[in-house]
């Protein structure tokens, strides 16, 4: 019964937390892969995100050269670059996922 009432608080604790996560994202929770605010730092970020995911499995050795200020080099250190991001979203980026 004690092995219950350890999994019971920890469970609810993260129901909790998704719960308040939803309804502080609300207009963006309802529909997530078809609605962005309307902010150039947006698609900014998502750019960033993905190209950055991206040159790490494609081209690691490259990896501040992104596809922005062409023809220059080390253009992602000029931008948001975001490597803790881009590491944890590099396997959805693998995947295919929609940058949305």
């Amino acid at each position: 019964m004690t092995h219950l009432r350890n999994v019971g608080r920890p469970l609810a604790v993260l129901a909790l937390f998704g719960l308040l996560a939803v309804a502080h994202t609300w207009p963006l929770a309802d529909v997530p892969t078809r609605r962005l605010p309307a902010h150039p730092d947006v698609l900014s970020g998502m750019w960033s995100l993905t190209a950055l995911s991206r040159q790490m499995i494609e081209n690691p050795a490259h990896l501040m050269d992104g596809n922005i200020f062409h023809p220059f080099s080390n253009t992602v250190a000029i931008v948001d670059h975001q490597f803790a991001n881009a590491l944890m979203a590099a396997p959805l980026v693998a995947a295919g996922v929609d940058a949305v």
